[in-house]
């Protein structure tokens, strides 16, 4: 009779979609690939950000310190500009404050720039993750139009 086993244990019965379990693992080996390909471009995009990072975080930490210096000598010379009022050294110590926080906006600035353009690293792996998640949609699509024909 159709689709019964044989004596020899063997099936006679031809299943409509052989061809889909092949296909499922030929897709998650692709999967899997991609998958460790994205992980590696990933280490290299982090590892590219790190060395690109280093100097722009030490540009805007020196810009931090020089502010927080600069707001104790601010406090100093306006106290002391209110204590006499007028006095050369109290200006003298405004200058210098106001001079150290401009110096230290600066750098903070400047090193704040520079970090955000270390960061744009990442664009190459969030590029190939969407490019290979489009593949595998795709991929998915084709699979379930041709197990229908």
């Amino acid at each position: 009779m159709a689709n019964q086993t044989q004596m020899n244990g063997k099936s006679t019965h031809q299943y409509p979609h052989k061809g889909l379990g092949r296909s499922l693992a030929d897709l998650k080996d692709d999967v899997v690939s991609l998958a460790e390909l994205q992980w590696q471009l990933l280490m290299q995009d982090c590892q590219a950000a790190v060395r690109g990072s280093i100097v722009p975080t030490a540009v805007a930490a020196v810009g931090v310190v020089l502010i927080g210096c600069a707001i104790p000598v601010a406090l100093l010379g306006a106290a002391r500009l209110l204590v006499e009022a007028g006095l050369p050294l109290a200006w003298s110590m405004l200058a210098v404050a106001g001079g150290t926080a401009l110096v230290g906006a600066m750098a903070g600035y400047f090193g704040m720039r520079s970090a955000r353009r270390s960061i744009r690293s990442f664009d190459r792996s969030r590029g190939e993750l969407n490019q290979n998640i489009a593949w595998l949609k795709r991929a998915l699509q084709q699979a379930g139009t041709d197990d229908r024909t």
